[in-house]
């Protein structure tokens, strides 16, 4: 009985350990670097010639932090910094576009940079200096964080401090010579990642950003969908007239960034319910819309597996339409087995922070401080 009783100890010990181990580590992500990842460069291949964006760069950064892949982080970092920053991130902006010109030769093919992937930069950058314990990482968020501010914000009466998409290209006058008009992107402002930055870097002014930016949204969706694009000035918010109020691709992220803020957050169930005809047309026909109008409400076609990943925390966070998570997450996981391998870059992503954030791999704090499970005596 006593040699039972042991083998039986050993035996329950082993499978918490496996079991532990398992849940430390990604598959998902071990997936991504095998078929995304080459050298540190993150491939998009929608394209006929692979591209490589700030975007994905940032996105990778952010789930090797997440994966405690040290390795696969500097290596993504600074392909970066040589190739989209000139060797140098904290005094440039890295680049937003890199490929294969027209004459067949590799480099940025657009110096403008895209202020969403700057943002995730420097925060992935100030959480790993924190979670590993680098001044390097933290210094050159702290000197990225500080261009941002100056190269890529604005100040609008009657609004506030705003993140411009870049630092060009997004400012015009109105029908008031006086009045300047700017393209926003709602969803290139996550208010967790504003948050940290506001409790890390206080005298930087992104305490502004944050409430300025959850203002928008609310402004922007009459209807319960957030478009991609809209117009801001002084006057208030309003659609934009080149994409005509419609929220598809670049508007899914806000749904991900509200359903993964920590529950106690101020802006988190306030916002659910203005986009919870999102969420409630999300639940009737078990796939998010692929386009919706903003202005009239009207919704059409079905997402791509990546948009009900990236819907899938805000519906867990939704009392009244948590039943239906189980249900969708396996439709994910069953519509994922079909994709080939490297061939759908954004769907990917978009399932790493939603089926990731699903899995209880991370969370963020009340103050966006990022909590990845790794960071648990489990994982050690």
């Amino acid at each position: 009985m006593r040699y039972l009783l042991i083998t039986l100890f050993f035996t329950l010990l082993a499978a918490e350990a496996h079991a532990a181990e398992n849940h430390c580590s990604w598959p998902e992500w071990l997936a991504f670097k095998q078929h995304y990842i080459e050298d540190g460069r993150v491939l998009d291949r929608s394209s006929e010639q692979p591209i490589t964006t700030s975007e994905g760069q940032a996105y990778g950064l952010f789930f090797a932090l997440l994966a405690d892949d040290q390795k696969s982080f500097d290596q993504l970092l600074a392909w970066t910094i040589d190739n989209l920053a000139a060797g140098d991130l904290g005094s440039q902006l890295p680049a937003w576009l890199w490929g294969v010109n027209e004459n067949g030769k590799s480099g940025v093919l657009d110096s403008n940079a895209a202020s969403d992937a700057d943002l995730w930069i420097a925060y992935t950058l100030s959480e790993a200096g924190r979670l590993w314990n680098s001044h390097y990482y933290a210094s050159l968020s702290y000197l990225l964080a500080r261009q941002i501010i100056q190269k890529e914000t604005a100040i609008i009466p009657t609004i506030g401090r705003v993140l411009l998409p870049a630092p060009l290209g997004f400012v015009s006058v109105g029908t008031s010579k006086s009045e300047k008009v700017y393209r926003l992107n709602p969803s290139y402002s996550p208010l967790q990642l504003l948050d940290r930055l506001a409790t890390v870097f206080p005298s930087q002014h992104w305490d502004e950003l944050s409430k300025s930016s959850a203002l928008i949204i609310e402004k922007a969706s009459p209807k319960g969908f957030v478009p991609d694009w809209v117009l801001v000035s002084e006057s208030g918010v309003r659609a934009d007239a080149k994409t005509s109020g419609k929220g598809s691709y670049d508007a899914i992220r806000n749904y991900l960034w509200l359903g993964m803020l920590a529950d106690k957050h101020p802006h988190k169930a306030p916002l659910l319910n203005t986009v919870k005809p999102m969420l409630e047309k999300t639940a009737e026909q078990n796939t998010p819309p692929e386009t919706a109008d903003s202005r009239s409400g009207q919704t059409f076609g079905s997402g791509p597996v990546g948009f009900l990943a990236a819907v899938l925390p805000a519906l867990q966070s939704s009392v009244e339409r948590q039943s239906k998570t189980p249900e969708l997450l396996s439709q994910v996981a069953n519509a994922k087995a079909k994709i080939a391998p490297g061939q759908r870059y954004y769907d990917s992503v978009l399932s790493l922070f939603g089926i990731g954030w699903m899995e209880k791999r991370y969370r963020f704090a009340l103050n966006g401080q990022l909590l990845p499970v790794w960071e648990a005596d489990t994982c050690k």
